[in-house]
């Protein structure tokens, strides 16, 4: 039975992680010009915010596939991995580029 439900949940969580590392391009190796640049600030804290629900989602969903033991636990490492990189680079464009009085 576990050969049977491997090959969707596979193929699913798949596309899930690709979508999650293209997400995480955006959000870890794109660069601000600047303090002033605040187009691409915005761009990178929406970028991170999408991979930290996206890789919340992402966990979530290999959560059942895991406890069914169809895929290795394993699987969970991805996910999570990209919810941390997102909440680490949130937090630090907060930290490195601070809002002033005014913005």
């Amino acid at each position: 039975m576990t050969g049977q439900l491997r090959g969707p949940w596979v193929v699913t969580l798949v596309f899930a992680n690709l979508f999650n590392a293209y997400i995480a391009y955006g959000a870890l190796l794109i660069p601000p010009q600047g303090i002033w640049d605040e187009n691409t600030l915005t761009d990178i804290e929406l970028a991170s915010w999408l991979l930290i629900v996206s890789g919340a989602l992402t966990a979530l969903l290999t959560v059942s596939p895991v406890s069914r033991r169809a895929i290795s636990r394993w699987w969970l490492a991805l996910p999570l991995l990209f919810l941390a990189a997102g909440v680490a680079r949130l937090q630090s464009i907060v930290y490195a580029y601070p809002m002033g009085p005014g913005d």
